[in-house]
């Protein structure tokens, strides 16, 4: 599947960028973009709420902060399982904690649809 080895080799390359430079905030967020999509081998939904915090901590008026927060929400609900399937006790809880945070944080995070398209505009940056 070509989707899924380009989230691979973006993801490589985030790493290695993250490495180089610890404190580059767009590589960041988009590291965790990548992070969150519900494919083995590639989703690993702790790191990226970890990326997401810290994406927001550093720039919480932002634009960029904003756009973390709305990928928050987003993380642990965004899976393959579909509406009517059951979802793990730990999946249903960092969904939860997740949304709450970004709506505590900034009530607009209601308007999610705009988040994928961004993201993936970020990753064809990378490529």
């Amino acid at each position: 599947m070509l989707g899924k080895h380009l989230l691979k080799k973006s993801i490589d390359r985030l790493q290695t960028l993250l490495f180089i430079e610890p404190d580059n905030l767009v590589a960041a967020y988009a590291l965790a973009f990548c992070f969150h999509h519900d494919f083995d081998g590639i989703v690993n939904r702790q790191r990226a709420v970890e990326l997401v915090h810290r994406v927001y901590e550093h720039d919480p008026e932002g634009d960029l902060g904003a756009r973390a927060l709305h990928l928050l929400a987003w993380i642990g609900r965004h899976h393959s399982l579909g509406v009517n399937q059951k979802v793990s006790a730990d999946l249903s809880r960092m969904s939860y904690e997740n949304i709450r945070f970004a709506f505590e944080k900034d009530a607009a995070v209601s308007d999610l649809s705009w988040n994928t398209s961004y993201g993936c505009s970020i990753l064809a940056a990378w490529n």
